[in-house]
């Protein structure tokens, strides 16, 4: 699933369609008839099919919304979906409407939290970006190498449910844990050294049942790249959501880590150019840098920096972990030798000077920080 459809009345296509025009330059998918239906198509059709394979619909309540044909009975499909599916399908946006007229003509939609069309288009854009960050079923294609990679990095909505799902209990470290990665956990929870750590042990006041940063209100909005993830943990929530959607979409799916060559394919793919956006420095509207407060901001805050693919945030924000995993590098600065995973991408303290590039960097796995997430690859086992 991918996107949003757009569930409206004809009379307030004045606010509709700038959402529509917005929402995809910001690259996300969207069901607008204005888009999605030609001349000659089965409207019955084509709707169910936008209702069934869209990620949300955004249902924009008015006074000329209720008592039409079409919007409720997209509105009935919709909540079909939410009941079955028991997951948020339905984010509503109030349009020039009040509570009482909710209430009046359907009690059932005051109870979920909307945005008003009152607080103008960008924050309405934003609030949907920021719940599309809640899904960890938003992918791009990147043709010629047959993967799907994450638009976004992971969020910290998502990540919550690895947690809910019992991700650093016993059992999730037996069932999705790699055996290194419970090696070097055990390690860290019981404050011993371990050649995989930046520094010597954990200290005693960092937690351990879930990512470092997790309680900390500067890192913790659902909408911001969960961060203060080691690469272990990363690779766990990787082999936990494969279980995940293979058992609940039927289908027998693969999640990792992308590679460095994958991961910048999904930035600039074949062209020779220095940044997704091309090859223009970097600024404020292209990707988030240079604060020294070190906030990641929330996802999809800067459309103008989207890659070729569809990709957002690849530069700035916050590292990402890629697969690869180097044994026995030798470092300049220690006179040991230790093992590393590359980084990509730069981060929010990142200055101008340090942008000359798609930054990469190395770490060791077992290393966590305010300013280090990640972001998942999908591919489809294909049985023998």
């Amino acid at each position: 699933m991918e996107g949003v459809f757009l569930c409206h009345a004809g009379e307030d296509k004045d606010f509709v369609r700038p959402l529509a025009d917005e929402l995809r330059k910001r690259g996300i998918g969207v069901w607008y008839d204005e888009y999605s239906l030609e001349l000659g198509d089965s409207l019955t059709g084509k709707i169910d099919k936008g209702l069934a394979e869209s990620s949300f619909g955004v249902v924009v309540l008015s006074k000329h919304f209720f008592g039409k044909a079409w919007p409720e009975r997209e509105l009935t499909g919709l909540a079909t979906r939410e009941l079955g599916e028991r997951k948020k399908v339905i984010l509503p946006i109030w349009h020039k409407i009040t509570l009482q007229d909710v209430l009046a003509a359907h009690p059932p939609l005051a109870d979920k939290l909307g945005i008003d069309t009152s607080k103008g288009l960008q924050a309405v854009v934003d609030a949907i970006i920021s719940t599309l960050g809640e899904r960890s079923d938003v992918f791009v294609t990147l043709p010629e190498i047959d993967v799907e990679i994450g638009q976004f990095p992971v969020t910290n909505f998502e990540y919550r449910r690895f947690i809910e799902d019992g991700g650093y209990t016993s059992i999730g470290l037996e069932k999705w844990w790699s055996n290194l990665g419970r090696e070097v956990w055990a390690a860290y929870i019981e404050r011993k050294t371990h050649r995989y750590f930046w520094d010597e042990r954990r200290r005693e006041d960092i937690p351990f049942e879930h990512p470092m940063f997790w309680e900390n209100i500067r890192y913790n909005k659902r909408g911001q790249p969960v961060v203060g993830v080691s690469w272990f943990e990363a690779e766990a929530y990787c082999n936990w959501l494969s279980a995940y959607l293979s058992r609940t979409k039927a289908k027998d799916i693969s999640i990792r880590l992308p590679t460095e060559e994958e991961w910048r394919f999904a930035a600039v793919g074949k062209k020779e150019i220095a940044y997704p956006w091309g090859n223009g420095k970097p600024n404020n509207k292209l990707a988030h840098f240079g604060d020294k407060q070190g906030k990641p901001s929330v996802i999809g805050q800067y459309p103008e920096g989207v890659s070729w693919a569809g990709c957002h945030d690849l530069v700035g924000n916050v590292w990402e972990w890629a697969h690869e995993f180097l044994s026995e590098k030798a470092s300049s600065t220690m006179s040991d030798h230790f093992s590393v995973a590359k980084i990509l991408g730069g981060c929010v303290f990142d200055s101008l000077s340090s942008l000359k590039e798609i930054p990469c960097a190395y770490r060791r796995p077992g290393y966590r920080h305010s300013v280090i997430g990640f972001r998942i690859l999908r591919e489809l086992r294909r049985n023998e």
